[in-house]
């Protein structure tokens, strides 16, 4: 090999180096886009990244919950909470009984984004004394039409809680995988519908103060890659062409 072919071959690599190296640059801060952590206590958002124009509160519907519900101090936790009523122990009437049972929050991006992952703590506690616990579900769905149309289930769980609370448990649920949530530039609701089962005790079957609690919601972000990063790199293979054209 030549010198020339030599340079050539070397200004090739190299544009083709610091074109990867653009694009695959970060924002920063770009692994946070919104968080929840309910101190205060409060629904607004704790804080929020410059990917968005906005994020709204952390808000509830519960249908005919008799036992109360909303982001409060329980437990010496501030949390998202609410105390269960007999009425929504399935999936189906959490869904569509009363206008649903559920929490969620709506994020408005101000560029593309591609979203990695949504992650929360869930638990809760049977407060209606007695010596057993409960299990409690969700479903957490996303829409980008505010739910004028079915939601898209991202993931499911569920929680067994004891009789005085046993603490949360991390729910991580990975969103690189869904195609609805990448490049958006439309605003995203996320819902999680909850409900619980019976009493993991016969004769307690249908006991109330069934609680449920969200804390320290996360929804990550990765940006998707400006224009102008790409444009850097095919200008670099341009230059490479020209030089090899003179040459």
């Amino acid at each position: 090999m030549s010198i020339s072919e030599s340079c050539k071959m070397h200004a090739v690599l190299l544009a083709i180096a610091a074109g990867a190296f653009v694009i695959s640059i970060p924002r920063a801060n770009a692994a946070m886009l919104v968080t929840y952590d309910f101190t205060g206590p409060s629904a607004s958002p704790t804080s929020v990244g410059p990917g968005l124009t906005s994020a709204t509160s952390f808000t509830g519907q519960f249908g005919a919950e008799t036992g109360g519900f909303g982001v409060v101090t329980d437990g010496g936790q501030d949390a998202a909470w609410n105390d269960g009523t007999a009425a929504a122990h399935t999936e189906a009437d959490a869904k569509t009984l009363d206008g649903g049972y559920y929490w969620q929050f709506t994020v408005t991006p101000a560029i593309p984004l591609n979203l990695t992952a949504l992650d929360f703590d869930f638990g809760g506690e049977r407060g209606g004394g007695g010596n057993t616990g409960f299990t409690a579900f969700y479903d957490a769905q996303y829409s980008l039409d505010g739910f004028a149309t079915a939601g898209i289930s991202v993931g499911t769980g569920s929680r067994v809680n004891g009789s005085n609370g046993n603490g949360y448990a991390l729910q991580a649920i990975d969103l690189t995988g869904v195609a609805g949530l990448q490049s958006v530039s439309t605003a995203v609701t996320f819902r999680f519908y909850t409900w619980h089962g019976p009493d993991n005790d016969a004769t307690l079957a249908d006991a109330t103060s069934q609680e449920t609690r969200f804390d320290n919601v996360l929804l990550s972000d990765d940006v998707v890659p400006e224009p102008a990063s790409l444009a850097l790199l095919v200008i670099g293979g341009l230059m490479v062409m020209s030089h090899r054209r003179k040459s």
